[in-house]
């Protein structure tokens, strides 16, 4: 297999002619590890706008009435459903990932959960660049857009449940965001290595040094 088809489906060889072109160790790096979460926050404020003006447009009431102010008697209520949200959309997204990796690997991926963050990966296998694009972005896409279709056709406070579940994952999905556009930066015939915790990327024809990966592991997320 040429150079130029290699890219175009997952695999577990490496190509001979391919070396590291990118890499992010998020065990190795926590000081990515915690820019990445704290991008999160001007995201889930920026996300959370966005959001409830579109969701207005299915669901008018849905910013008028809050939904603590409904179970005000119940706090500890409150606190149970909003954590099961939580918890829920991260187990979900995070499936969301596997399934991806399975369908283009036909592999079981492996899961984990590190201090600062949940993960999906496929650490024995080499992705092509829009495969893996489309593994990163997929969970934004399709939890949103269930999102929105609950707080179309749910009661107020469903909806409104909904809306905060879209919003807390489309915050927590700086990092896919990020290293999407990253790999997508690169040409179609890059293939990626996904532990979960980091992510390399190879080119055909690159050369790579101890020195290079000490240099780009420092200025990641700086």
């Amino acid at each position: 297999m040429g150079i130029r088809s290699a890219g175009l489906k997952a695999r577990r060889d490496l190509p001979a002619s391919y070396s590291i072109s990118w890499e992010l160790d998020l065990t190795r790096n926590q000081k990515a590890a915690i820019a990445l979460n704290l991008a999160g926050l001007p995201l889930f404020a920026l996300f959370g706008w966005v959001f409830l003006k579109a969701a207005a447009l299915l669901h008018p009431a849905i910013g008028t009435r809050l939904f603590v102010g409904q179970i005000t008697p119940y706090p500890f209520v409150f606190f149970l459903i909003v954590f099961a949200v939580v918890v829920g959309t991260m187990i979900i997204h995070e499936a969301i990932h596997g399934a991806f990796f399975w369908l283009f690997t036909r592999s079981r991926p492996a899961f984990g959960m590190k201090l600062l963050f949940a993960y999906a990966g496929a650490p024995e296998w080499y992705l092509p660049r829009n495969q893996y694009a489309l593994t990163g972005i997929a969970p934004f896409v399709f939890i949103t857009l269930f999102g929105f279709v609950v707080i179309a056709v749910a009661p107020l406070a469903a909806g409104q449940l909904a809306l905060f579940g879209i919003t807390m994952n489309a915050a927590g999905a700086v990092g896919d965001f990020y290293v999407s556009a990253k790999v997508m930066l690169h040409s179609r015939d890059v293939l990626i290595r996904d532990t979960g915790v980091g992510f390399t990327l190879f080119s055909p024809g690159n050369t790579w040094n101890q020195s290079n990966e000490s240099q780009n592991q420092g200025r990641d997320l700086q």
